[in-house]
């Protein structure tokens, strides 16, 4: 068989389409199809030389892996199937599929593809609950690498040795199915899917006045630009200390607090340097010592409505009008201040 070198214009544009319609399928917020989900997972089953399970639906995450972890302390005959299950229909297809994907591909465009389908569909699919209760769970949305391999075999003619297709098949059915599930020896938990997610314009899970993910169970994951916060942050933020932005422990979630809460609130707390000063509309370089960061600037600006605002600024900047003009990406020379009257 000979390798796929190039791919035309059309191609290019249906893999593009079709990255996006497994975005919407990793990110659906409709109820699961409980039929489909459980025939799949049965089917699974068998594969393993076991009778179907029994089926305990929850309404989110939280409360299916809460069920089957009591029901697993309660009774030691119920064996977690998940790392089977992993290994034997998961890991090992995922091994075969792209090995024969090397086999097909021309190494520049494999890497092309590896890219714009594997590593994007992750980085948009992957991470969708803590670490916690994503290890609870078998491959809660496995969209992010059926996507990929499904997509190779459709559009960029691939072909998949026929067991391994046919197991595909079946992942592709679950993938567009189900919410989490938790297997267990006789015993199948499974979870709706979450009844809203919302992202950034960069993909990440953020949302500014409520959870980014909300489950119908009640569960949330609140987050600030794909980083998760705790909730008061974003549901009673006029009730945060500012302080909490320069002695939180974790660096990141301290930097997501400053801009939740405004840096001109955090930096009331410090008394900054005033480094230079220009028009309202130009605005105030300052320079303050965060605890983890010695020398730190920021803009103090006015803009066209009135409302004063402290952006963070390179540390290399000597002037209020530098620091305005690189908010911008503009040479400081060339640039002037919009001034509304």
């Amino acid at each position: 068989m000979s390798k796929i070198e190039t791919l035309s214009a059309e191609q290019w544009a249906a893999i593009a389409r079709e990255r996006e319609r497994w975005v919407a399928i990793g990110t659906c917020t409709e109820p699961a199809d409980r039929e489909t989900t459980e025939e799949v997972i049965s089917d699974f089953y068998r594969s393993l030389g076991k009778e179907p399970p029994s089926f305990v639906w929850g309404n989110g995450p939280l409360t299916s892996g809460l069920a089957a972890a009591a029901l697993s302390k309660e009774d030691q005959l119920r064996v977690q199937l998940g790392d089977q299950l992993r290994d034997q229909l998961g890991a090992q297809l995922r091994g075969q599929l792209r090995y024969q994907l090397r086999a097909q591909l021309w190494g520049q465009l494999g890497a092309r593809l590896s890219y714009q389908l594997g590593a994007q569909l992750s980085r948009q699919l992957s991470g969708q609950l803590p670490h916690q209760l994503n290890n609870g769970c078998y491959l809660a949305q496995p969209a992010f690498w059926v996507g990929h391999h499904t997509v190779c075999r459709d559009v960029v003619g691939v072909e998949y040795a026929p067991q391994h297709d046919g197991l595909l098949r079946q992942w592709e059915r679950l993938a567009a199915a189900s919410g989490w599930w938790f297997p267990y020896e006789g015993v199948c938990f499974c979870s709706e899917r979450h009844e809203r997610i919302r992202f950034d314009a960069e993909r990440r899970l953020h949302c500014e006045n409520g959870p980014a993910i909300l489950c119908r169970d009640g569960f949330a994951v609140h987050a600030w630009h794909g980083t998760r916060v705790p909730a008061k942050w974003i549901e009673q933020t006029a009730d945060v200390d500012p302080k909490l932005a320069l002695t939180w422990e974790n660096v990141e979630q301290r930097r997501c607090l400053a801009e939740i809460i405004g840096w001109d609130k955090v930096l009331d707390q410090l008394s900054p340097a005033v480094v230079d000063e220009d028009s309202p509309e130009v605005g105030k370089l300052l320079r303050v010592d965060l605890p983890d960061a010695p020398g730190e600037q920021f803009l103090q600006v006015r803009c066209g409505t009135g409302r004063t605002f402290v952006l963070p600024v390179p540390p290399d900047v000597t002037t209020a009008r530098e620091a305005n003009a690189w908010t911008y990406g503009l040479d400081p020379e060339a640039w002037a201040p919009e001034v509304r009257t």
